[in-house]
């Protein structure tokens, strides 16, 4: 029929319609299977874009028919970005960004990038194990993408190790291949479990997990030895751990001064794979002699040792007689010493002794019991005759026999014996002890003298003098001093010894002191006669032997003057002495009274008198 129009309208554009502009930056954030795309909205065109993002693939010049990003409306020029995901690891990828309006679709400049990829590493079998250390080995068979920044070794003691346990870092890896790490620090006998590992900026791959035990030496315990004999002795011990590897040899170690080792006396009962316990028979011994034992178990790291035993194959034991000591009049301590306790041990020991040598059970003996370590006794002999020699055996008794130490001899005690004299030169303050050792008694004394005292039955805890060692008998004399006038003493000689102190019998003596008199005035004085006056006030001790009086004419009178005796006196008071002759009239004459007696001559006060003229 033909084509038919509206009516016509009018109108008049803005802006000319235009294709927006937009740019591609470098890619971010990289990953694996991520990264973030970033571009810059250079124009918005018109109209205004009504979607943008980017478009992505693996083949170059991406289009909205590949995979994209939609970001919706844009309004407004500038930067955006978008993440892109579910990228292929290990791949290059191209991207643009781009922007679409109602004139079409507009695409920024292509730029691209390679997703990243974890390294792959094997783990492989451990080696060089030793107690403390170990190791490492591993495979990285692909870099990943970027290349490795750390690769080694992790491992822990419970499975499934990480960085996060123990570790080695070898660094940077350039290339695949084989590398080693060393473990150290490590614990013996302990199984440990390791993965190799390679982080890079992707993160951190790990091998499959392999173990392996830290070699360490086996453990033992040394048991009770059996069946000691003359010349042999089982020890018993116990494998405790095999350590790692097995043990190649084990048995028992000995020698006779202590800590053996391999290096000394042993038996090998060969290599074991069981724990548990062992006997193995020690030989060849001595008689009555101490061996030290360890059971030992050796491998390859080492060789271990339990714990020392002693044992001492049977014997007699063997005593040493030491010096006697202690010797009294009738005991006497013996001194012994075990060099040897013989096997079994001995079921009694002490001494035997007699007065003719070679003494034996038969002889008197003491009897300590049994024994159960070597090493010093006493025992005490009693009953024994004072000053007599002795001969004195240690012995021992044990199932093997009675064994006896070498002969000492010693001599028994005696008191030694004294006698008390008379004392004599006695004065004021001083006097003579006197006395007589007879008999010095055994040893020798070591002192001698005399005590006394104002009570009676005088000892050496009262006053004493000490003449020293005596070593020979007979009569001594020992000065007492520093005593009171006129005072009685009790005195006893004594002598002392290792037996004791003995004493003598008591004598008493008392000390001496002068008379005192006076002089008084005289009387009936004539040209050649006076008479003499004068007073005992005190008669002293003893009795004054003789009393009168003294005279000259130059004063100090002395019995070195001219002088009277009236004799002895046995009462105080007054006495005179009527002078006859000798004097001269009208002459000046001092007069003293005296008094004499065993202590001395005393004088009075002096007076003068004048004879009359003739």
């Amino acid at each position: 029929v033909g084509t038919v129009y509206g009516n016509v309208v009018t109108f008049t554009t803005d802006e000319a319609l235009r294709l927006p502009a937009v740019t591609s930056e470098p890619v971010t954030n990289v990953g694996t299977s991520s990264a973030t795309a970033d571009g810059i909205i250079m124009d918005l065109g018109n109209p205004n874009p009504t979607a943008h993002g980017f478009v992505w693939n693996i083949s170059g010049t991406p289009t909205i028919a590949d995979n994209l990003t939609d970001s919706g409306t844009a309004s407004a020029t500038g930067a955006f970005s978008s993440a892109l995901t579910s990228l292929t690891p290990n791949t290059t990828h191209y991207v643009r960004a781009y922007a679409t309006n109602a004139v079409g679709t507009t695409y920024g400049n292509e730029v691209m990038f390679i997703t990243g990829a974890l390294p792959a590493v094997i783990t492989e079998a451990v080696t060089d194990v030793s107690p403390t250390a170990a190791t490492g080995n591993g495979t990285i068979t692909d870099l990943g993408n970027p290349n490795p920044t750390a690769h080694g070794i992790v491992w822990n003691t419970s499975g499934t190790p990480m960085l996060a346990d123990n570790f080695t870092d070898e660094g940077v890896a350039f290339g695949t291949g084989t590398f080693t790490s060393s473990m150290t620090g490590l614990s013996s006998l302990i199984t440990y479990y390791v993965r190799a590992y390679a982080t890079n900026d992707m993160g951190t791959s790990y091998g499959e997990q392999t173990s392996f035990t830290t070699t360490g030496t086996p453990s033992v315990i040394t048991d009770s030895i059996t069946e000691v004999q003359l010349n042999s002795a089982t020890a018993n011990g116990t494998i405790s751990n095999l350590g790692n590897p097995d043990p190649i040899a084990y048995g028992a170690v000995w020698n006779t001064s202590g800590l053996p080792t391999v290096a000394d006396s042993l038996t090998d009962e060969g290599p074991t794979s069981t724990t548990g316990f062992f006997a193995s028979l020690i030989t060849g011994l001595s008689t009555n002699t101490t061996y030290y034992v360890r059971a030992y178990a050796t491998n390859v790291v080492g060789t271990a040792y339990g714990e020392e035993l002693s044992f001492t194959t049977t014997g007699t034991p063997m005593v040493t007689t030491e010096p006697v000591t202690n010797v009294g009049t009738s005991t006497a301590m013996a001194n012994a010493s075990f060099t040897v306790l013989g096997n079994p041990n001995p079921t009694s020991h002490g001494v035997v002794w007699n007065t003719t040598g070679t003494p034996t059970l038969v002889d008197n003996s003491t009897d300590e019991g049994p024994a159960s370590v070597a090493g010093p006794f006493t025992t005490v002999m009693n009953g024994l005759t004072p000053n007599t020699t002795y001969y004195v055996r240690a012995y021992a008794i044990n199932a093997e026999g009675t064994a006896y130490g070498n002969e000492v001899s010693y001599t028994t005690h005696a008191i030694a014996a004294v006698t008390t004299e008379a004392v004599s030169d006695i004065s004021t303050t001083t006097a003579t002890g006197n006395g007589t050792i007879i008999d010095l008694g055994n040893p020798n004394p070591t002192a001698y003298g005399v005590v006394w005292n104002t009570l009676g039955t005088p000892t050496l805890a009262d006053g004493f003098n000490n003449e020293g060692p005596a070593s020979v008998s007979g009569s001594f004399t020992s000065i007492m001093t520093g005593l009171m006038t006129n005072t009685t003493y009790y005195v006893r000689a004594y002598v002392t010894n290792s037996a004791g102190t003995v004493y003598g019998e008591e004598v008493s003596f008392t000390t001496t002191e002068l008379p005192s008199v006076i002089t008084l005035p005289p009387s009936d004085i004539r040209p050649t006669r006076a008479t003499l006056a004068g007073t005992i006030m005190d008669l002293g001790n003893p009795n004054p032997t003789a009393h009168g009086f003294v005279w000259n004419t130059s004063g100090s009178p002395t019995l070195a003057d001219d002088f009277s005796d009236e004799g002895p006196a046995t009462a105080t008071g007054d006495f005179t002495s009527i002078l006859e002759k000798g004097l001269a009239p009208k002459t000046t004459y001092y007069v003293r009274a005296y008094a004499t007696n065993a202590a001395g001559t005393v004088y009075g006060n002096e007076i003068s008198f004048v004879t009359s003229p003739q």
